[in-house]
């Protein structure tokens, strides 16, 4: 008698019966636990107000910036953490399944507190998930919840900054004022819904077949052969780092300064204003504690620009972020290395140095030295800006900061 394949679905139950094991019971669905959590080295890296240099040049000379913020409040929304597959030059994913759906359905629902206790799980409602077979190598996290566009993220900073010998608080009316306390501004964010970052090993689970059709359009490349970890429970840990996550500015003279937009608030750029600094979370499933380096990377022709590398069991990073630094060497609005959290996957070379490179290329250095070293960066601006000078090989020197 030849048995068909059917599949009976229960409310506790999965069973299966094939040509090779009719009435075998399939075992439990693996188990996806989400968790968020900021690492234990908060607050800044470095402490630093300066005039700016270029860029106060190009706001008027009276313009002052300080990386001496303190933040007390920020929330930012989490829409949506996925695991799939990430083409290597891309932050697209494919092959995709969500473990975290926020509930809402608007900004507000969604917003996250970034200042909680260190390493405490700071998501509120992230049950275990069913997780679909498959091989993965990436974590997706996006802050646009549902279907809502990039424009209705909003960011919620109170803080408080040192500019000079002068103390400020955020003010919704004013952006930063003298009079306290500080109050909650709501910032917008208009660099992406999120990202993807690549997981140091691939994660293989079930059999590791993906078993469910991919949308129309995507590629079906398999993940980069890179030693596989097989687990039937994943716990899937993001991790933020709180350190130059903002910077403040005195204002300006200048009375044809463009006003603060994409990331700043205040009602102008004669004002003084504040600033968040490329926001964003990395993902792991590496069980160990995380720990983050700090680099403060400078360079002939273009301006400092802080890089943060987060580190688990292995001595390849997981994931890594750019922030802006305001040390009066500056070359224009923003140094033209920094490009956010948008690293492709990191390797690590036989002599222990690690391969970095952002998506499409834009920036390429092929055996970063984990300490203070000197090296070189190749720079490919053209994607983005065809009137940049900065493309071809320059030499760079990194400062291990903590």
């Amino acid at each position: 008698m030849t048995c068909r394949r059917f599949i009976v679905v229960s409310a506790a139950l999965l069973t299966i019966c094939s040509t090779v094991g009719c009435g075998k019971k399939k075992k439990a669905a693996t188990k996806v636990t989400t968790s968020l959590a900021r690492v234990a080295t908060g607050g800044n890296a470095l402490l630093l107000q300066s005039d700016g240099g270029e860029i106060a040049g190009l706001l008027g000379d009276s313009a002052t910036f300080s990386s001496d913020v303190t933040v007390k409040s920020l929330k930012m929304p989490i829409g949506q953490v996925s695991v799939g597959v990430t083409a290597p030059t891309t932050s697209a994913m494919d092959r995709q399944f969500a473990v975290y759906v926020c509930p809402g359905s608007a900004n507000d629902d969604c917003l996250v507190e970034m200042t909680g206790t260190a390493l405490q799980n700071l998501l509120a409602s992230a049950p275990p998930t069913d997780a679909v077979d498959g091989t993965y190598n990436s974590v997706g996290v996006t802050m646009c919840v549902g279907n809502n566009p990039v424009s209705t993220i909003k960011m919620k900073l109170t803080a408080e900054a040192n500019i000079g010998a002068t103390h400020y608080y955020t003010n919704v009316a004013s952006g930063l004022s003298t009079t306290g306390p500080a109050e909650e501004l709501s910032i917008p964010w208009e660099g992406g819904c999120g990202n993807a970052f690549y997981l140091v090993d691939q994660l293989v689970i079930g059999d590791g077949e993906f078993h469910t059709q991919p949308a129309a359009g995507t590629d079906n490349k398999a993940p980069p052969a890179t030693p596989a970890v097989k687990t039937d429970s994943i716990p899937l840990k993001l991790y933020f780092d709180l350190a130059n996550v903002a910077y403040a500015s005195g204002g300006t003279t200048n009375a044809g300064a463009l006003p603060p937009h994409n990331g700043c608030y205040g009602p102008s750029a004669q004002a003084p204003y504040i600033c968040l600094n490329f926001p964003s979370v990395a993902g792991t499933v590496d069980a160990a504690t995380p720990t983050v380096q700090r680099y403060l990377l400078t360079g002939a022709g273009f301006g400092p620009t802080i890089f943060g590398f987060y580190f688990g069991s292995k001595a390849t990073p997981f994931g890594a972020y750019q922030r802006l630094y305001m040390n009066g060497t500056l070359t224009g609005l923003i140094p033209e290395v920094l490009l956010g959290p948008g690293f492709r996957m990191f390797t690590t070379n036989a002599d222990g140095t690690v391969q970095v490179n952002t998506y499409n290329d834009w920036l390429t250095i092929n055996s970063f030295t984990l300490g203070t070293h000197t090296g070189s960066m190749t720079l490919d601006k053209a994607p983005i800006s065809s009137t940049s000078t900065l493309n071809g090989t320059f030499p760079y020197t990194a400062t291990r900061l903590n």
